[in-house]
């Protein structure tokens, strides 16, 4: 009767457990599963960045470093240019540049500080590839909408110039380039020549994307246009946005 009553009184301590308790039970094993998950996500993050690097790696080893080891006698379509600029961003490459602190003179004496101003050194890469890149991506880009409601396809390099009689009205996109290049044709000599010759024939050498030797010919209906240039990716960019359309002009 005293051992019941004294049993019936006794305070337990709410924390002790017997070994067998379902609770002991699944906190060792939410533990557990928890131990195994970290250590699986791990695993996982390790594989994706040898993966990425492995990538990365192959991706240059194939198509070359974006700076450098791209050929202008190829165009690169767009998967090729989303690989190969990822690949730029996942490489050392950047840091490279970020760390650099031996940067040569270029021809006429400058250096350039990349974490300064983002400017990269001439001995870091070579306009092969840096036109490679470039004229691909004119090519690949696709087409947007323009302010007046009519799709365009973003050609013309980013110089131009502005306040000029020609100029067109801001909803051509690309009015600064059009208006650099009608310009070479609203001089007073150039005017008079076309007035006594309506069909002449045109030699550009440098001719880029082709953009601007697309547009002299809508400015001079009556002439032929041959444009040239020595990357190759420019001659095929041209030829594939502008010259299979236009029987006046040759790339």
């Amino acid at each position: 009767s005293l051992w019941l009553q004294g049993s019936a009184t006794k305070q337990v301590d709410p924390s002790f457990r017997q070994v067998g308790d379902p609770c002991i039970w699944g906190q060792h094993h939410m533990k557990a599963e928890m131990k195994d998950m970290w250590r699986n996500n791990l695993i996982l993050v390790s594989l994706l960045v040898i993966a990425l690097g492995s990538g990365s790696f192959w991706t240059i080893q194939k198509w070359g470093n974006i700076l450098s080891g791209l050929s202008s006698q190829e165009t690169l379509g767009p998967l090729q240019l989303q690989v190969i600029a990822s690949a730029f961003c996942l490489s050392p490459l950047i840091y490279m540049l970020e760390t650099k602190d031996d940067n040569q003179p270029d021809e006429v004496g400058d250096t350039y500080d990349f974490m300064e101003k983002g400017d990269i050194n001439e001995e870091d890469y070579t306009k092969d590839s840096i036109y490679a890149a470039f004229y691909s991506t004119y090519q690949a880009i696709g087409r947007a909408p323009s302010p007046s409601g009519t799709d365009y396809q973003f050609t013309f390099n980013t110089w131009g110039i502005s306040d000029v009689d020609w100029m067109k009205s801001e909803a051509e996109p690309q009015r600064h380039g059009k208006a650099a290049y009608q310009g070479l044709v609203e001089f007073p000599e150039v005017k008079r020549y076309l007035e006594s010759n309506p069909n002449p024939q045109i030699v550009e050498i440098g001719c880029g994307t082709g953009a601007g030797a697309n547009f002299i010919t809508e400015v001079i209906p009556g002439c032929r246009y041959t444009a040239f240039d020595m990357q190759y990716a420019a001659v095929d960019t041209c030829n594939q946005l502008f010259a299979q359309h236009n029987p006046r002009l040759k790339c």
